[in-house]
């Protein structure tokens, strides 16, 4: 996973769908790893009431054309 990386963060909406919340800053890895900045979302933004709502995480390659490689993605839960 080379060159220049980036992920979102989605809450799950009603119907199968998914709303982007947050998009980190783009990075290069050093010595084989990312170091991104530290951020806080409030679990309120993630999740509403329900700590069992899914929230998705989805990792890009970034591209100079702006058709991102997706490169992998995991889902989890608060609680």
């Amino acid at each position: 996973m080379g060159g220049f990386n980036f992920f979102l963060i989605h809450k799950s909406l009603a119907g199968n769908k998914w709303k982007p919340i947050y998009k980190s800053e783009i990075k290069q890895a050093r010595n084989g790893f990312f170091e991104w900045n530290t951020v806080n979302i409030l679990s309120s933004d993630l999740a509403g009431d329900d700590i069992e709502r899914e929230v998705r995480i989805d990792f890009f390659i970034s591209q100079k054309s702006g058709k991102h490689r997706h490169c992998g993605q995991t889902t989890l839960t608060l609680g």
